[in-house]
């Protein structure tokens, strides 16, 4: 690695040099950085140094840190490394592609396709659950795709099943009870995966964003009326965007009926064969 291309300070996490500061969030620092041990790119995530002593951002990263380098599935970002302490640093994949919401800028996806997209990003939810996590922020800029394959990121707000969580994050992709602050279960996660099908469908948010938590005033828009949303994975999703959490149906029950719609064999089903989708379906099975 050339070393003009090296930040003049290096991170405290052995073994990885930063090269550029990608982002600077209201608490984290992004960089692309490269990793020693395995001579290629990755991204590293510190605390900013003026929120080193703020004990909530400290706990938050350290969840992340341990879940994202203990959890292993094809449809999380993986983490390499981390170190808590005076600096705190964690080490990832670097994801090639483009985030969910800036693909579906220039195309919405049909409903085979978010119906694939929901498989893949179902089942890095039902790990989660199975460890007792809970994502809590399942959106758009959440998600990086590339040929088809998606990738879910940022376990910063994640929290465990029973707990209430402050609320933080995004108005409106926030389930109702999470918005209200309330104890949530592994239905605020079904509420996350439908508003983001919703959004991939259409290209445009499901509540308007520019109203503070407007799922808490008004339904999402319907989908029944799009000619280019299949009606089953309509109803679906207004299933899944109910606002009474056990209204909602369970997360296993959502992945099965998004395989029915994919008609690709499970053999088959992978987001990145595109001859798996030379027949769409065009009406209720």
């Amino acid at each position: 690695m050339p070393s003009l291309l090296r930040h003049r300070a290096t991170t405290t996490l052995p073994g990885y040099e930063l090269i550029t500061r990608l982002r600077r969030g209201h608490a984290l620092d992004v960089w692309d950085a490269w990793s020693l041990e395995r001579g290629c790119r990755c991204i590293v995530k510190t605390v900013r140094p003026d929120r080193l002593t703020d004990t909530e951002v400290r706990d938050d990263f350290r969840r992340e840190a341990e879940l994202l380098t203990t959890l292993t599935h094809p449809h999380l970002v993986r983490g390499y490394d981390y170190v808590m302490g005076e600096h705190s640093a964690l080490a990832m994949e670097t994801l090639t592609g483009d985030t969910l919401a800036r693909l579906i800028d220039d195309a919405p996806l049909d409903s085979c396709e978010a119906a694939e997209l929901g498989l893949q990003l179902g089942s890095a939810l039902h790990c989660l659950h199975q460890h007792g996590i809970l994502h809590l922020d399942v959106k758009p800029d959440n998600v990086v795709a590339e040929a088809r394959k998606a990738k879910l990121l940022d376990l910063s707000v994640a929290r465990p099943i029973g707990t209430a969580a402050r609320i933080i994050g995004t108005w409106c992709y926030l389930s109702p009870e999470q918005a209200r602050g309330e104890k949530l279960s592994t239905a605020a996660d079904v509420w996350g995966l439908a508003v983001t099908l919703h959004e991939t469908l259409t290209g445009e948010d499901a509540f308007d964003g520019r109203e503070k938590y407007p799922q808490l005033h008004r339904p999402a828009a319907d989908l029944s009326p799009r000619n280019n949303v299949h009606p089953r994975l309509a109803r679906l999703i207004a299933a899944c965007l109910s606002p009474q959490p056990p209204d909602r149906p369970q997360l296993r029950e959502v992945m099965a009926e998004l395989e029915a719609l994919t008609r690709v064999p499970r053999s088959q089903r992978r987001w990145n064969a595109p001859a798996a989708y030379s027949s769409h379906a065009s009406g209720t099975p």
